[in-house]
């Protein structure tokens, strides 16, 4: 399955949600992880996100980054992932 821009708007979406619910501004790397950058380029490129050859989500590694919170059900928007 090809990712569609809606697609592509939606995953970003759940993960600028991802790290909003878990105090991103304190995590150890943020690379990518900003609004404005995540709605400004791919979201695959940020930091602890791997991506399929279509653009899909399918893993989100983040060890040690200084997560805190609750995971928000938006990520429920990333069907593919398979690693969290």
């Amino acid at each position: 399955m090809v990712r569609t821009s809606a697609d592509a708007s939606e995953e970003c979406d759940a993960l600028a949600e991802f790290y909003d619910a878990l105090n991103g501004s304190l995590w150890k790397v943020t690379t990518g992880w900003s609004d404005a950058e995540m709605l400004h380029r791919n979201c695959c490129a940020a930091y602890g996100v791997t991506c399929d050859a279509n653009g899909h989500v399918i893993r989100l590694v983040l060890a040690d980054n200084h997560l805190k919170g609750a995971v928000p059900s938006s990520v429920g928007a990333l069907r593919s992932i398979t690693t969290l």
